[in-house]
């Protein structure tokens, strides 16, 4: 890269990365942030072998139809997901078939997305084809690098909604796309294929095969009964097949399916158990072998024992893998999907063996050795223990631990890792009350949220974060978040870069000399009320697949068509989060101005047609701000939306924006068949001394300033509601903090330097968030149903499912703090 501001990223991973078009500073006591042009940014080198195949699918049973069926419905061209329950083996049947295509000549990239966030994912697709240490090419950039890369691009268990899928699809336009998932999300133009279980025959041969033994005849009976019970899952004839393995005895009766996991837990050794609670801790990221043997080491006459330690681990993790308890992986190995896991402390010994588990891990994470891949890989068991920790009373270390990762991981390129380590790092620090570090991880996860494209977000946490170093004395801090809150207004971008980090735009604010944007002297609450504010977001709507075959004047792509080979495809946007330009012969009254888009229009197509109708924003949505769709194949309120123009259709489009109630009561009444659902109460709590403004629920709530003297409390703070949603429907909340200083008397005329930025508890953003959203969600109807039951309707208690805000200052709210903290600790 050109040297025009002297920095060149990420070559030694000396502290330095570039994601998009931001580079950031990664420091020990704080991370700064700079933007560069798109001259200054490294050039991604085309590797000359593309190829990331997987161990191979060793002990496969039989699935030879299978795995020939699936290569040719790859061979198509179009984007294939296979999908099936947990444990069914579609892992198995993934890396067989990637097997299978590279020899036969394809270029094969094959990765993991198992509990990852999709950009994480993305990076590990770039850095197979490229290679460019320490940058993370921005969304658009990625597109124009992946363009013309024709591969087999198999990824294995991608839970990502269907509103993401599209975006990975789009990612990597010319290679063709293998995924594994648990539910089915690719409709439109993709092929799917559901996985059931392994026959009658082949479920035999793997019972034996794990017995290590023929069957007898006198048990034959049982195994049938087994795979009709289990229908020929291969995970449950696993743990089937393990239980009679250690006892020594005949297969289990099929009446103790439902107990073969707590058998098989039951007969595990003391080494067995203790890999299991870690494995259990790193979730679906899992470890391997090498970081086990660390914490957990083997020695040999008192002194540790590398070489056996290893052995020993790999020996017990294949132990469990035979149980059905684990899966091996590229990287190491995991806990089982669908197998209980048990993180907690129980007794006494369990926390001691947490804290030292915690211990040990953070000195692996210092260590002068250790590379940010070996932190993002580790990001799931950190997070996990520092989780664990806090939860058994000791945050403080948990903290530590978090503290010792988060630059490492930063490095890393994978904002999914870093932010878990943040997120948990900083309710540990919080529940701890290290002031240091609240103000470190707030900081982070601003830059983070920054670099992401949340920029509403990352202004409140970086305004925060001025706040908190402000009252340490941190100046250095304050300057750097401040300068963080600068770069989140719009227009902060260089000229020659979009909202996604690629692509010409015009009408963004200047830059320097030094390709570093100006600073204006934006204060933290002045920038995030900036940031707060409604971004002017343009959109369109798109007709993808065979409806993009859009007819004017009786022609289709090029073909002459009679009128009775079309049919007319209506499509009504009704918000007023977006302004939306849409295609075909708007109808009568149509607005579609700053104010919103109410528009309908109508564009024929080519009949038999199938394909998704999308509104693509030109811009990052508000935060927790979901496009929702009727009409389509997917259901009413739909994240995507897919149609076949087998007869005239009616699409119609809204957002879960709080300012769109009505426009979603306008496509669900064109729906009569929708049955109206059933809602549930919700409640805003706001125990602040400070007068305190609530808009986005039903209209507005608030209260009036509480006396500086006094201290609030439960029984004297303001509630509004209870308000009510359907399940799945969200609400996007917003408080102001304004009126009458309460503590003005106590000042003594001195300035009114007090922070008093919002902060949110009990939302979808987690404790103490600079943000509110909240969906309601089976989880939260099931914990009010149990509030319900315990609960005397009449007692005037909160209900569970509750939000609560105060200010961020916790000297003059602290026992605000204390009150929602308590108010939702149940139901969400």
């Amino acid at each position: 890269m050109t040297g025009a501001i002297g920095i060149e990223v990420g070559r030694d991973v000396s502290g330095q990365i570039a994601v998009g078009h931001h580079v950031i500073q990664v420091a020990g006591s704080y991370s700064t942030v700079t933007v560069v042009q798109s001259d200054q940014l490294p050039t991604p080198v085309p590797r000359e072998d593309v190829t990331l195949l997987p161990r191979p699918a060793l002990g496969l049973v039989g699935r030879e139809d299978e795995t020939a069926d699936v290569v040719r419905m790859v061979d198509r061209g179009s984007p294939v997901q296979l999908h099936g329950a947990a444990g069914i083996g579609k892992s198995t049947l993934l890396r067989r078939v990637a097997h299978r295509m590279a020899e036969d000549g394809q270029r094969v990239v094959f990765l993991s997305a198992t509990g990852r966030e999709l950009g994480d994912v993305l990076q590990d697709i770039f850095e197979a084809c490229y290679e460019a240490p320490g940058y993370r090419p921005g969304r658009a950039e990625l597109r124009a690098l992946m363009a013309g890369h024709e591969l087999r691009l198999l990824l294995d268990d991608v839970g990502c909604p269907a509103a993401e899928l599209d975006e990975l699809l789009d990612a990597a336009p010319s290679a063709t796309y293998l995924m594994t998932a648990t539910e089915r999300t690719l409709w439109g133009e993709g092929l799917a294929r559901r996985l059931g279980g392994l026959g009658q025959a082949d479920s035999v041969e793997l019972l034996e095969r794990t017995l290590a033994r023929d069957l007898d005849t006198d048990e034959l009976p049982a195994a049938k009964a087994l795979w009709r019970l289990t229908e020929g899952a291969p995970l449950q004839l696993l743990a089937a097949a393990a239980v009679a393995y250690r006892s020594g005895g005949p297969l289990p009766r099929p009446a103790q399916v439902s107990e073969l996991l707590p058998l098989v837990v039951e007969r595990l050794s003391v080494r067995e158990r203790a890999v299991r609670r870690i494995l259990a801790l790193a979730g679906d990221g899992g470890t391997g072998p090498g970081l086990l043997s660390v914490l957990l080491p083997q020695r040999t006459n008192g002194e540790l024992d590398t070489a056996r330690g290893l052995d020993d681990m790999r020996d017990v993790c294949d132990r469990l893998v035979a149980a059905g308890l684990a899966v091996e992986t590229d990287h190491g190995y995991r806990w089982a999907p669908g197998v209980p896991r048990e993180t907690g402390a129980g007794s006494e010994a369990d926390v001691d063996e947490l804290m030292t588990l915690c211990e040990r891990l953070r000195h692996w994470a210092a260590a002068p050795e250790r590379t940010p891949a070996d932190l993002a890989a580790a990001a799931e068991l950190v997070a996990g223990v520092v989780g664990a920790v806090s939860a058994a009373g000791h945050p403080a270390p948990g903290a530590r631990l978090a503290r010792a990762a988060a630059p490492g991981a930063a490095l890393s390129l994978r904002m999914g890792a870093w932010g878990r380590i943040l997120e948990q790092g900083g309710a540990a620090a919080r529940k701890a009350g290290d002031r240091p570090l609240i103000a470190y991880f707030t900081h982070e996860d601003g830059i983070r949220r920054l670099v992401t494209g949340k920029r509403v977000a990352a202004a409140a946490a970086l305004a925060l974060a001025a706040t908190l170093w402000h009252e340490l004395g941190n100046q250095g801090g304050v300057h750097a978040a401040e300068h963080g809150t600068s770069l989140c207004q719009p227009g902060s971008l260089p000229t020659d870069v979009g909202p996604h980090g690629g692509g010409h735009t015009t009408g963004h604010g200047p830059a320097s000399s030094s390709g570093q944007a100006q600073v204006h002297g934006h204060g933290p609450a002045t920038t995030a009320k900036a940031a707060a504010s409604k971004l002017g977001i343009g959109a369109k709507v798109v007709l993808g697949g065979g409806l993009a075959a859009t007819v004017a004047g009786g022609t289709v792509l090029g073909l002459h068509s009679g009128g009775g080979d079309t049919v007319p495809v209506k499509v009504h946007v009704v918000t007023s989060a977006l302004r939306v330009t849409m295609p075909g012969t708007p109808q009568a009254g149509c607005r579609q101005d700053a104010s919103g888009t109410d528009c309908t229009t109508v564009v024929k197509t080519a009949k038999g047609r199938k394909g998704p109708v999308s509104v693509d924003p030109a811009g990052t949505l508000p935060v927790g701000t979901r496009i929702l769709y009727w009409g389509c194949e997917e259901g009413p309120a739909a994240s995507s939306c897919t149609i076949t123009a087998d007869k005239a259709k009616t699409v119609c489009v809204s957002t879960d924006s709080s300012e769109d109630a009505s426009g979603r009561a306008s496509c669900g009444s064109s729906n009569p068949s929708d049955a109206k659902p059933v809602t549930y109460p919700y409640m805003i709590s706001m125990p602040s001394n400070w007068r305190v403004t609530v808009t986005g629920a039903a209209g507005k709530c608030f209260h009036d300033t509480f006396d500086a003297h006094a201290t609030p409390d439960s029984s004297r703070s303001t509630a509004c509601g209870p308000f009510r949603l359907a399940v799945g429907d969200s609400v996007r909340l917003t408080a102001v903090i304004d009126g009458p200083d309460p503590y003005k008397s106590l000042r003594f005329g001195q300035p009114e330097a007090y922070d008093t930025t919002p902060v949110w508890y009990g939302c979808d953003e987690g404790r103490r968030s600079a943000t509110c959203t909240f969906t309601m969600t089976d989880k939260r109807i099931t914990a009010f149903k149990t509030w319900q039951k315990s609960s005397d309707a009449q007692s005037g208690q909160h209900l569970p499912l509750s939000m609560c805000v105060t200010t961020a200052h916790d000297l003059e709210d602290a026992s605000g703090t204390g009150v929602c903290e308590a108010l939702t600790t149940d139901g969400n």
